[in-house]
Order: C-alpha cells, then structure tokens, then sequence
C-alpha cells in the first residue's frame, strides 16, 4: 500500500466518523484539535484553528489539519468532543465553556489495575448495559464509546454538566458491581478530549497503532431523555446551585458598579492596569466576564481591551456576545483557576469564602444589606419550635418584610431563591405576598409626602459668611428696640481650597491655603475626620496663632463654602517606592524627589503624605545630583565595586542590589511571587558590614548612616520594612541566640511575608491594630546564616569566610569607594530603570536572565525547586542590569576576583541546597528522631517499630512530636518542630513522587513509602503509622540502618556486663533500671 492510499484512507475514516457524531449538530458549535509529542499524553498543545461542526466545510476543515499531524508522525492527536460556542484561541476551554453536549462517552483503559484487561473484556461488559453504544473507537490502549444524542443539548436547556457527571458515575457503578473495576471518573467530564479515529497512538513511538472507529450496523440516535431513564437514572440527580436554567443576558438587569468591583477585587485590577499583558483566558474570563456584566458592561469591557496591541472593535464584541451566552459573570472560584495572577489575587482577597462572583462587590449596597437579613432570618426560623413561631418571626418584623419587598423589586433571582426556603420552613407565601404588598403601598405613601415638585431644589447647607478677616455668622438682635444685625465671629482665617488628595484607602484629603488675619498664609491638610468634630478640626490647624470658636455644626456649614471651589487632584501615597500613575507612566517616589524617566519630575501625580514622621525621611538624597558627581559616583562603582570582595561574594550582592528596584514588578509578575532575601554572614574582619554600609551609601543613604539591629523591637522593624519598595532595609549583627523562640519565629514570619511584599499585622498599646505592607526587600547580615529550611529557598545566602588585610586588593576598593560621592548614584540609575520598563526592554532581559539560570542549574544536575531557580534568575538579572547600566555609561566593570558571575550563581545554589540538594523540613525531623533513639529517648514499641514482613518502619508521628517538641525545649537545640499537618503535606508530597516518577515498581525514590501503614507495637497492638524504608533513609541521610532495629535480650545483657565493670556498689539500681527497659515478649512475631 503506497503512502498515498495509506493517507485516504485516514482520513475517510476521520470524516466518517466526524460526520456520525455531528451530522445533527444545526447550531453553530467549534471542536479543535490537540496534539501531545510521541511517548506523551500529559502534555497537551492546542491548536490555534477551530472548525464549526454544524458545517460540511467546518468538519473538512478539522480533517484536513488531522492530516497535517499525521504527515507528520510525530505526536498523538486529541480532539474536544462536546462543542464549544465560539473558538477560543490558546485553551481548549473547561465544563463550564461547552456550549452543546453531543453524546455520552466513556473511555476504558487496558492492562492497568483495577481496570479491564483486554478489549474483550470491555466487549463484555458494554454487551450488559441497558443501552449499547453504538459507536466504538479503539484506541491503541483502550477503547472509547459514543452513545450520540438525536438531538445535541444545549447548557440552556438542560445542566450538561451534572448529567455528564451522573452518566459517569452510573457506568462507574455498574462497572465496579460487574467487573470490579474503578473507572476514572473525570474520564466522562464533557470537556474531555479524546482520541481522533484516522490518527495514530503514539505512547510508544516504536509501536504506533492506528485509531479505529468501529458502527453497530445502523447508528441509532437516542434522545437524552431514553438515555436518562435507561441509565442515568440510577444515580439520584443532585442539585448544582451553580445551573440556572432560566438564565438569560438582560443589559437592563446589570446594576454592578465596576468601579466599585475594582477597589475589592485583585483580579479585577489586573484586567484593568494590565491590559497590554493579559493573556486570552485572562481576558475571555476576567476582563470580559466581569467588566461585561457590569451596568454599561459593552462600554467597559472595550475600554479595557483597547490598549492590547492586536485590540479589534468586532472581535471585541463578537466574544463579549458569545461570554455572555449561555452563561452568567465569571465565579470566583473558576477565576482562580484560570492563571497563577490570578489565584495570587484570589488567595488574597479579603471576600475569599464569603462571595461567589466579583460582581457582588459592586451591587448596590441595600440589595447586599437586604439579601443578609433574609439569610439571617431563614436560619432564625429553622430552629423555631413550631410554624407559628417563625411566622411571627417574619410577619411581626417590618425590617424582614421591607428586605423581601426590596429583593422582588431590584434583585428578582434573589427573591426567587429564598422563596422555596421560606416555605420549606413553613412560611405561607400567600399571606407573604400581602404583607410584601402592603408594605410596597405604605412606603409609596410615604415618599408621595415628602416628594419635591420638578423645579424644586431639596434642603442644602447654608455657607459661613466670610471675609478678609474670617468666618463668622450675622444674627439679629433687638437693642433698646430696634433690630440690628450682629457680627459673630467664628475664626481670624479663611480657606481656599489648593489641592484634593485621593489616598489608596480611598479617603480624601484637602490641602488649603490658610489666610490668617488677612496676611499670613499657610498650607493646612485636612483628613476625613476633621470635618466631622471640632476636637479634630482643631488639632489640623495646628498653630496657636489661629482661633476657631464654631460649633460642630459651623464646621458643617464650612464644608459647604469649600465644596464648590476647584482644585487639582492627585494621588496620595504613605509609604515611598516604584509607583505607577492613571496614564501608565511610572515613578520612583521619594521625600524630597520624584524620579521619572527622563530626571527629576517637579509637581509630579503623587505625594508622599506618611501617617506619622520616619527617620529615614531627612537623610535620604533631597536634591538631583550634578553631572559632575553624578559621574564620579558612577566611575568608583565600576571601577572598584566587583573588587570589593571575592565573585562567589560580591556577585550575589551586586546582582540583589541592582535587581531591587524592580521587586514590585517581579512579585507582581514572576510566577514565584516574590523577591528572595539577602543574608551575608561571616565573622568580624571578614567584609561583610563593610559591604552593607557601602551597598547603604549606593542607595543615597549618608556616610554616618548605621543598619539597624537585626533583634531590634518588631515596631520599628516592620516600620522600616513598609517604608518603600525602592530601598532596602539593612538588618545587622544578626545572632539567632539573641532572640527567644517565639521571637524567633515570628521574626521568620516576618521576612517570609516581605519576600512576597505582604502584610502583617500588629497589635497596638490601644487595642487597635496596624497592618503593614512589607515593600522593602531585607538584607540580613551577621554573624550567623539564617538556619531556617523553610527560609533557604526565599533567601540568597552569601558567606564571607576570609579576613580582609591592609594592603588587599579588596582593602583598596573599599577605601577608593569610602572616599566616592556614592549617594550620588541612585536617582539616575532609577530613573534609567523606567527608562528600561518604558522600551519594554525589562520583561525580556528578566525572562532571559532566568532561563539562563535555569540552564546552569540543570547543567550543575540540581534539581532545584521553582522558587530558588526564580530567586538565582532574578540575581543573574541583578548583574545584567549592572553590565547594561555600565555600557549606558561607556563603561565596564572590573574584573571579579577568583571567579566569574556563572561561578558565583553556583556557589549560591549550593548555599541554598547544599551537596544540590533541598533542605527540608522533614529530614530535619528525622535527623532529630535518630538522635532522640540513641539517647533512649524514644522507645521501641512505644513511639516506632521495624515491621518483620518488609523491615520497613512505623512511626506513630503525633507521639514523637511531642516528645520532639520537648526534647528541642529541653536541650536548647536552635530547631524548629513544625505541626503535625506540615509534615503530613510533606509526607504527601514524596508519597506523589513515588506515584509520579516511577513506573518501575522495584525502583525506590524517596524514604517515605507511604502515608499509613500497620505495625505491632508493645501490647500487641495493631496501629498505624508513617512508613519509612530504612535502607533510602540511611542512602539519603546517613541514619544508620541499625538504629531501627528492637533491641535483643542479648544485647542489653552485654550492655548490663559493661556496665558493671567497677560499679558493684550499684547492683540493685542497675537491675531496676534493666528491668525497666526490657521489651514487651512477644511471641507471635514469627522470626
């Protein structure tokens, strides 16, 4: 057979069997196909060409790009059987996109446990169901049938979902009552893809099998309802609160503010600001299926869409129509699915739990307020003693009466919700009409009293009568009987609003020019809450050359003459950093100067406005440097600052150093979310505070300026660490003996939150609590490396083990950089860092900088985990920008010293995992329980025993933490002994290991063999414990095989002679203690 007749072949019986399964399809409906390389079916690629089945040309279409990958021989080749409403470039979309369900499908695998053994066996089984299926697709390891409706379902008319899930689960019933298999469900999901007959089975390349579609005779189509009574009825239907089956798009029903959504929802702000870089499920389900929901939804969700560069108007449209078909605004719980920013996001939102979709963040408030009392209520009435008592419940308060009328008037799906459970409970919805009824009546009447005639203004707040000497207020008063107007002087200034200040809680802050006795001005900011009291009112004015002597009221009143003046506006921000403003421009804030892309900015869009004075505010650079320092800043760190110590050393700090300034970037877009910690250590003489206070100078930061204490009160730290994303916090002399353990963790706590910029909370003298966002970067240094496993793979660690000299060549680069104008250097090197993200030059350098790291650890053979080969990219990025910002100055680096920067990006891997490989919490527990054995600590039969079947170990791991825990109190040894579900996450994660890498059941890859297994403990007690190969423990750790073991009669007995060597004087205590420590007997453990 040629190659040629080979290929039509494949291809008629493509087209047969795609004209079967869809023939019937008369709406419009898009399949594409997926392809996984040879040896492969995990990895799935999806192709970029969907195909309508509804058409001839559309199904010719998938054929021919079957053909494409058969040609080319290579890859296994899947197609989405249940049809889609719309293509959807980049995904194959998920349960919730199928737009039309064809057919119930099941696909069998062969040869595995608990599975059929052979496609007679399927034949069998299938020859039992109620209804035959009528096609059959063998495909080279299995097989698939087809039972095709006569009629496809549409998600409007019936929950596809749930219907595939209950066929599923009927086969699987059946299947394991008959034949004792345990089918995979999500095998019969309606977003399944399956193998496409006419391709070729290509697990094994060496073995390629053709995918075949076999007929019953004459294909018979059911309608779903014979399906349903013949099979699927078996499983009892569950309700899926998710399925509305009357939903339909109203534009005149979506009432959620999207400003409003924003300011709760992550995800939100994301499809907003990031816009450019949203990929399309990004967009398809973020931007589109919240924004488009939205009150003027259309108009939202295209000025979203407009900055991406491939933005089209008609496509736009096209697929904001087809989001909202068949489907209401996206849930929260498939946002966070759909891509790791986006679960970031998710994770966390402060609503997380308590709403469904982000939509609800931005309905009206009363609608909100309503829906809760009636939830309220509900449960109230659930546990009344009987019908009459939740009646009165309900009828007898006029707040649950007015929150039904308020639902059926402005949120129908929700008033239709409660119903049913209000009746459930006894609730007569007659007599609840009425009441609703009357109410509605009642409240018209109400509004008809104080209804204001068209034309008509309602009531407003008289303004304070003021001039050039102040406010005050004219009344009438009747001396020796005539009447006279009356000056009353309320203060000896006046106001003129200058500026509104929007703060990022969204408070708003009114700057003012005060005129004081008509001459004097000042700037006074006021706060929310100083227009509130006159307690506030007068602390904001805050000088005792100013009097006020107004009410509350007057303050009122005063707002009113401030209300109608202009001013700009801007944004006010509490801590300083990387900033980006409304029209995408982006800035470096500083106290005294803002750095934007082409130098200082002079009244730029934001202002800095901190809660309370920091310290650090009056030291920082408070002018833009001169040319002339600027570049004699420039030539000491080129020149000298790769010679300030060896590479394995000053790379690491030069690559952290200058990576810095974009951490707010990379947390925000790195797939790891954060950026790592930097720890030097060594001994006095060794360099590393000489760095530190040189890397301050570079940061603009004065000579004399000194880190502060690693162990300094939590207060001040977190204070320093919220301060700004754009300078570092320096952290000395760090000692883990100087702490206790509880101060201890909570400082580990801490620098794990500000290694992805998050916030923590703290407690105040008031009882109040202050939350800070932890925006700096820190760089630890001291005496010790942070010890914690749970810290190495966010941190980058820099030992410095030699002492520096007098005549060194290190020792002249730190004086030659001691005597350089080096504050000088950091605002133009910030402000050539937006230079950089502005040519979007940043992303590229980043990713490439990272996958080069990549490329070295897997060079080196370290299996590194994501997060420390994200950290050591970001590093390499560090030193990148260091070449790049030289070259911008015509200028390169010296030499490092003893190495170069791959070197130096080594050495830092076998910092963070030593020998290459992963610190880890769990062989530290290990470690710690071998040396409890040896010093009898822990006892055979008590807390561990050697099963005699495999010699494999049980642990009873809640008995040997708390002795642990004790053991680390007792002997003051600098551990951590985490909770009982950390390790059992740890546990499970090796056990996966096993179950994923491995198909060779002989071969061992982790100690941990399972999570639970049976052991003889003393008594004869049958319990269960973590099972441990002791064999892999002693390969990986070193824990002697034999220190398992139960001890024997024999050994204790040589024990018991050694130790009575010279020690006759105590026989009696000796005795005593053998006895104590001799073993339960038991007998029935077969030797």
């Amino acid at each position: 057979m040629t190659t040629n007749d080979k290929l039509e072949i494949e291809d008629a019986m493509t087209k047969e069997f795609l004209d079967t399964l869809y023939g019937r399809v008369t709406k419009e409906g898009y399949a594409v196909l997926a392809w996984s390389p040879e040896g492969k079916t995990d990895d799935f690629y999806i192709s970029d060409n969907w195909f309508d089945m509804s058409k001839e040309e559309g199904r010719a279409g998938l054929v021919e790009d079957a053909k494409k990958l058969n040609a080319s021989g290579l890859v296994n080749t899947f197609f989405t059987v249940n049809l889609r409403p719309c293509p959807m470039p980049g995904k194959r979309g998920g349960d919730n996109d199928v737009a039309y369900y064809v057919g119930c499908h099941c696909d069998y695998d062969i040869g595995k446990e608990g599975e059929p053994q052979s496609i007679e066996d399927i034949k069998d089984f299938i020859s039992t169901l109620p209804l035959i299926p009528p096609i059959a697709v063998l495909s080279g390891s299995g097989a698939h049938t087809y039972n095709p409706f006569k009629t496809p379902i549409s998600k409007t008319e019936k929950n596809i979902k749930a219907t595939a899930k209950r066929w599923g689960t009927a086969i699987k019933n059946m299947a394991e009552e008959q034949c004792g298999w345990r089918p995979d469900t999500a095998a019969f999901d309606i977003s399944r893809l399956l193998r496409l007959p006419g391709t070729y089975n290509m697990k094994d390349p060496d073995n390629q099998k053709l995918v075949t579609a076999h007929y019953a005779g004459i294909v018979q189509y059911f309608p779903l309802e014979t399906i349903e009574e013949r099979i699927i009825s078996i499983v009892p239907e569950v309700p899926d609160e998710d399925y509305d089956p009357n939903w339909e798009y109203d534009p005149k029903k979506q009432v959620a503010d999207w400003q409003k959504i924003k300011q709760g929802c992550g995800v939100a702000r994301i499809c907003e600001t990031q816009a450019k870089k949203l990929s399309y499920p990004e967009w398809y389900f973020g931007a589109l299926g919240i924004a488009g929901f939205c009150a003027n939804g259309d108009n939202i969700a295209h000025k979203i869409s407009l900055p991406y560069e491939g933005y089209s108007e008609q496509e736009t449209s096209k697929m904001l129509k087809c989001r909202r078909e068949g489907a209401s605004a996206a849930t929260c719980k498939h946002l966070e699915t759909v891509s790791l920013r986006f679960g970031r996001a998710c994770e966390q939102c402060e609503h997380r739990e308590n709403i469904k979709t982000p939509l609800t963040l931005g309905m009206p408030d009363k609608v909100e307020l309503a829906k809760e009392k009636i939830d309220y209520t509900i449960e109230k009435i659930k546990t009344a003693n009987n019908k009459a008592e939740a009646a009165k419940t309900v009828f007898d308060d006029p707040e649950v009466i007015g929150s039904l009328a308020l639902l059926e008037t402005q949120a129908l799906p929700k008033y239709a919700q409660v119903k049913p459970q209000l009746r459930e409970h006894g609730i007569n919805l007659t007599d609840l009409q009425k009441a609703i009824t009357q109410h509605k009546t009642e409240k018209a009447k109400e509004r008809h009293l104080h209804e204001v005639k068209p034309g008509e203004r309602g009531p407003t707040i008289t303004p304070l009568m003021e001039d050039e000497r102040g406010y005050f207020n004219q009344r009438t008063k009747i001396i020796e009987g005539h009447e006279i107007l009356v000056r009353e002087p309320l203060s000896n200034f006046t106001l003129k609003k200058k500026l509104v200040i929007e703060m990022e809680n969204g408070d708003e802050v009114i700057r003012c020019e005060m005129k004081i006795n008509g001459g004097e001005i000042r700037e006074v900011d006021f706060h929310h809450a100083a227009f509130i009291r006159n307690e506030k009112f007068i602390e904001a004015l805050g000088t005792i050359d100013v009097q006020w002597q107004g009410t509350n009221n007057d303050i009122q009143r005063l707002r009113a003459n401030l209300s109608p003046q202009e001013a700009p506006r801007k944004k006010g921000i509490t801590s300083l950093g990387f900033y980006k403003a409304d029209n995408g421009a982006n800035y470096y804030i500083y106290p005294h100067v803002t750095v934007g892309t082409e130098g200082e900015v002079k009244d730029g869009p934001f202002l800095y406005m901190p809660e309370q004075e920091h310290d650090m505010d009056d030291i920082l650079p408070k002018k833009w440097p001169t040319p002339e320092k600027e570049q004699e800043a420039v030539e000491a760190v080129y020149k000298y600052l790769s010679q300030l110590n060896d590479a394995n050393i000053i790379g690491p700090v030069i690559g952290w150093i200058y990576a810095s300034k974009f951490c707010t970037l990379i947390r925000e877009n790195l797939d790891c979310g954060g950026f790592p910690i930097l720890n030097t250590s060594g001994q006095k003489g060794t360099g590393k505070s000489t760095t530190m206070q040189i890397a301050t100078r570079t940061e603009g930061l004065p000579d004399d300026y000194k880190p502060n204490p690693a162990d300094m009160t939590r207060f001040t730290r977190l204070s320093q660490q919220a301060y700004s994303s754009s300078v570092p916090t320096f952290l000395d002399e760090f000692r883990v003996g100087e702490y206790t353990k509880r101060g201890f963790d909570v400082w580990k706590h801490d620098m794990r939150s500000a290694w992805g910029g998050e916030t923590v909370q703290r407690g105040r003298a008031n009882q109040t609590i202050k939350t800070y966002k932890l925006k700096s970067p820190p760089w630890v240094s001291g005496e010790d490396m942070i010890p914690e496993s749970a810290m190495s793979d966010r941190t980058i660690f820099v030992p410095l083990r030699d002492e520096i000299k007098e005549g060194d060549p290190r020792d002249d680069a730190r004086k030659a950089l001691g005597k350089a104008p080096l504050q000088a250097f950091i605002y133009p090197y910030l402000s050539w860092c937006l230079r950089l993200i502005k040519e979007e030059k940043f992303w590229p350098l980043l990713e490439r900088s990272v996958r080069r790291a990549n490329a070295i650890i897997d060079a080196n053979g370290v299996d590194a985990p994501n997060r420390v080969r994200t950290n050591l990219g970001i590093i390499l990025f560090g030193w990148n920008l260091f070449c790049q910002y030289g070259k911008y100055h015509g200028l390169k680096p010296s030499k490092l010293i003893n190495g170069s920067p791959r070197t130096a990006l080594v050495q830092a891997l076998y910092q963070i995992l030593p020998g290459g490989r992963r610190r880890h919490d769990l062989d530290d527990l290990m470690k710690i329980i071998a040396v409890m054995i040896d010093n009898r600590i822990l006892s055979y039969g008590d807390q561990y025993v050697t099963r005699y079947i495999d010699d494999a170990i049980v642990i009873r791991l809640p008995a040997v933490l708390s002795s642990a825990r004790k053991f680390i109190r007792d002997t003051d040894t600098n551990e951590t002994i985490f909770s009982e579900n950390h390790y059992r996450e740890l546990i499970g994660e090796k056990v996966e290991l096993i179950e994923k890498a491995k198909k060779d059941k002989d071969v061992k890859v982790s100690y941990i063999m399972r999570t639970t297994g049976a052991g003889t403990f003393a008594g004869k007690r049958q319990l269960k414990g973590v099972l441990v190969d002791p064999d892999i423990l002693e390969d990986e750790l070193g824990i002697d095989v034999d220190l398992w073991k139960k001890p024997s009669k024999k050994k204790e007995d040589e024990e018991g002679d050694e130790n009575k060597e010279g020690e006759a004087e105590n026989e009696n205590e000796k005795d005593k203690s053998k006895e104590d420590k001799d073993e339960p007997n038991d007998k029935s453990m077969p030797f």
